[in-house]
């Protein structure tokens, strides 16, 4: 990993997120995803499948 992720933001993010584990692990993946590629990177890609997933996970959820 080339950058440093701060703990305090994981806390933050525990907190904010409360019982919601999947925007919790969302928003993690995103954090990793970010802090291995530091500089210019293609993002696009990227977010609109993680994104995508995320949304198939919570409409599958609702409709239970």
């Amino acid at each position: 990993m080339k950058g440093a992720l701060n703990p305090k933001i994981f806390r933050e993010l525990n907190k904010e997120t409360g019982d919601d584990l999947e925007l919790r692990q969302l928003l993690t993946d995103l954090l990793f995803e970010e802090s291995s590629r530091t500089g210019n990177w293609w993002y696009k890609d990227f977010y609109r499948k993680i994104v995508k997933a995320y949304a198939q996970k919570v409409s599958a959820h609702e409709n239970k």
